[in-house]
């Protein structure tokens, strides 16, 4: 009976309290899931503030919503809500969850990134300090060292088209045109309330930039929070990196159409296409894929690393 009563005077105090939905999508996450469901429920939650995980399955095959449905994050927090649906991208999925929430500021958040102590309080203190419904937070996200992040993941990140978290060390605000990431990022629900990442990116990235550009024109600014730090954890292998790099190339021209000011420019040019179609015959691109397959797991090669990355996502513009 006593139980029941605390949870009974917790749910109403929840109602007194400034909320914080977490939405994170999910796509067959159940290796990952529970380490970023602990993660979470050792979180310290800033005075005021009361937090619910909206978890949105896009058609997962595993286990990802049983553990989903049966995750505990206790008393500080309001019940999980699991929204499923058909595997039609990570755009679909956050969409979802956010035509289900009408929280005071919205956090978005990867399946498989790890929060490290006190990094989501870090972003709801920033949104008490900072309450103005243009005010937005950015997370810094690092590789898990736990996964022994190989050479070429590493370039990746570090002089490849990965998150560039590289171009913000020193600077305390980022343009949302450019830096919306939606691995780790929160949002005055005000401001993003009626709008959507576009859902006509079906592979890799750019819905989350898109976003961003859109909300730069209505004003939003983007603070780095550099003691919000999180790990991503996820192992790519270089068959995932090029499979990546070929989806952002296809993204970007959709991207391009729909902002074709303020764009860098993307055309395959005569010279550039005729460059590709001899890389294809030729089998230079099945070399440079198998050298890379072989050594980018030991050793860095970044004039390598760099061709065939570039490569790739020239082959998705081509094939777009």
């Amino acid at each position: 009976m006593a139980q029941r009563t605390h949870k009974h005077a917790t749910l109403k105090n929840h109602k007194h309290m400034k909320t914080c939905d977490i939405i994170i999508p999910t796509y067959n996450s159940a290796k990952v899931l529970p380490k970023t469901l602990s993660t979470l429920k050792k979180q310290y939650i800033s005075n005021g503030w009361s937090p619910r995980l909206v978890i949105c399955d896009d058609g997962s095959s595993d286990d990802t919503i049983r553990i989903a449905k049966n995750a505990q994050l206790g008393t500080r927090w309001r019940p999980i809500s699991v929204l499923t649906g058909a595997h039609e991208g990570i755009a679909q999925s956050r969409n979802r969850g956010l035509k289900n929430t009408t929280a005071d500021v919205i956090m978005f958040l990867g399946s498989d990134i790890i929060l490290r102590p006190r990094a989501m309080s870090k972003h709801l203190i920033f949104h008490d300090q900072h309450p103005e419904n243009t005010s937005a937070a950015l997370g810094v996200i690092k590789w898990d060292p736990r996964i022994n992040p190989t050479p070429f993941m590493e370039w990746m990140m570090h002089g490849g088209q990965q998150n560039n978290f590289d171009a913000l060390l020193g600077t305390t605000s980022a343009d949302p045109k450019h830096f919306f990431y939606g691995a780790f990022i929160s949002i005055k629900g005000n401001m993003i309330q009626g709008k959507q990442f576009p859902e006509i990116y079906k592979g890799y990235g750019w819905e989350d930039i898109d976003l961003g550009r859109q909300l730069a024109k209505d004003g939003v600014t983007l603070t780095v929070l550099h003691k919000a730090l999180a790990l991503h954890h996820h192992t790519y292998t270089a068959d995932d990196i090029f499979r990546r790099q070929y989806y952002t190339g296809r993204g970007i021209l959709m991207y391009k159409e729909r902002y074709p000011e303020g764009t860098k420019e993307v055309h395959l040019h005569a010279k550039r296409r005729l460059k590709l179609h001899i890389a294809r015959i030729s089998g230079v691109r099945v070399i440079m894929r198998w050298i890379v397959r072989n050594v980018a797991h030991k050793y860095c090669f970044p004039r390598l690393f760099l061709a065939i990355t570039a490569m790739e996502y020239w082959y998705g513009t081509w094939k777009s």
